[in-house]
């Protein structure tokens, strides 16, 4: 906010469960283990807005510069 420049927060905005085969699921675990930080309680990276609902926060997060973007279809 401001005009300062570009807003760099990440929101979790959504839960990916299914989609995926079990073999695309392993390749990317494996991929992303080496970069993957335990969310702890009260602890959080600066630039991720921890949801509100303690069901939505993520078990674990990356940091932005080691993750992945994927691209998925959902509906209600």
């Amino acid at each position: 906010p401001g005009g300062a420049g570009p807003h760099r927060e990440f929101f979790c905005l959504a839960k990916v469960g299914t989609g995926f085969s079990f073999d695309e699921l392993k390749t990317l675990r494996e991929r992303l283990r080496p970069f993957m930080i335990k969310t702890s309680a009260g602890a959080k990276p600066p630039h991720f807005a921890i949801p509100q609902r303690k069901m939505d926060v993520p078990d674990v997060w990356l940091p932005p510069e080691k993750s992945v973007v994927v691209q998925v279809t959902g509906s209600e």
